[in-house]
């Protein structure tokens, strides 16, 4: 069913072990499908609330809508919204329609923005109706360039690490005081496996990601 293969995959995504209840959850889970995935109740929108920079002055929303086609009868389309002024309108910066290559269930929620006020951080959702393929990932909109950054995180962290790892990224955090992104990572557990087949990551361990340099390396703490 539609939803077990949503606990499938959140089971994949915690698989470092940290309790679901202390996981921020920022994309949100939309579908066409009643909560136990037996049910067809329509199309469905979902808008999430707007992340405000500390001063005001910056505000963004995404707006994640179900509805009815793809090959499980249901496909999510994504948009992000953003407002560079305190009286400035929003408009639309990204725009995602379902495919096979980014994602039939795919989902957008935005964490916040950079102390800087140069970034908005975007949980992204990589998800498939039917299937506990896909996981986490992060878009950012540049205010500066009025651009979308799509980093390739996979391909960054293995670069960093100069090592294969199957790599699970379990958290989308924040930024830091220096606007760089703080997520979490872990090795991956393969489905059916109770223990990961590497080991290179601690439990939970904490990365930072620059947005201006695409540089990404553990917290100095986790050296």
């Amino acid at each position: 069913m539609l939803r077990a293969a949503l606990i499938v995959l959140l089971s994949f995504t915690c698989a470092a072990r940290q309790p679901l209840a202390e996981r921020v959850i920022h994309a949100p889970w939309v579908s066409c499908f009643s909560g136990s995935g037996q049910q067809w109740v329509g199309p469905k929108t979902v808008r999430t609330p707007p992340v405000t920079s500390p001063d005001g002055a910056l505000r963004g929303y995404a707006e994640v809508r179900a509805e009815a086609g793809g090959p499980m009868g249901c496909q999510n389309t994504v948009r992000l919204f953003v407002a560079t002024s305190r009286r400035g309108e929003f408009r639309e910066v990204f725009h995602q329609r379902p495919s096979t290559q980014v994602g039939s269930a795919t989902s957008l929620g935005p964490v916040g923005w950079s102390p800087d006020g140069r970034w908005l951080l975007v949980e992204v959702g990589d998800w498939y109706y039917a299937s506990d393929a896909g996981g986490l990932g992060i878009l950012l909109y540049d205010r500066q360039s009025h651009t979308i950054l799509r980093p390739q995180l996979d391909r960054l962290i293995l670069k960093a690490l100069k090592q294969p790892c199957p790599v699970l990224i379990t958290q989308i955090l924040d930024f830091d005081a220096s606007s760089r992104v703080r997520l979490t990572l872990a090795d991956q557990v393969e489905a059916g496996d109770t223990e990961p087949g590497s080991h290179c990551f601690h439990r939970g361990e904490e990365w930072l990601l620059d947005p201006a340099t695409l540089a990404i390396e553990r917290t100095p703490s986790q050296h």
